[in-house]
């Protein structure tokens, strides 16, 4: 799986972590929008979980260790910044939460009007991972 982005919006009791993925033999267009959850206290999961991300995108796309776009929103991402760039080797672009929100909003409803995509029933391009 080739990861080309991951996004994080960090809580106070959740981090919540989204990354696009593609197949890598696969002749079909488009890819995957992955889902993940971790509990605060359980931070050093989610950082393990987003190093082996980083792993996986720099092994199949032969990319070097800063190629990888790492986006972060809410409050964590101010107080977890250093320890996620320390911890994975690249930069992290901190946005603001409000904006993301009616993006991605934005982003659904063109999925659903221009590309017919139901978002009512669940589709392979939309997988939620429990990482406990």
């Amino acid at each position: 799986m080739l990861i080309v982005y991951i996004k994080q919006k960090i809580g106070g009791s959740l981090a919540k972590l989204v990354y696009f993925s593609e197949e890598p033999y696969s002749n079909e267009p488009g890819g995957r929008l992955n889902f993940v959850k971790f509990e605060m206290d359980k931070i050093e999961s989610c950082l393990e979980f987003m190093r082996q991300l980083k792993e996986k995108q720099e092994k199949l796309q032969g990319s070097k260790p800063g190629d990888l776009c790492v986006m972060a929103t809410g409050g964590g991402a101010y107080k977890y910044y250093d320890t996620l760039k320390k911890a994975l080797g690249v930069e992290v672009l901190r946005e603001d939460e409000m904006e993301c929100l009616i993006m991605g909003g934005s982003l659904l409803q063109n999925l659903e009007t221009l590309w017919g995509v139901d978002l009512s029933v669940r589709t392979r391009f939309l997988h939620y991972r429990d990482p406990q």
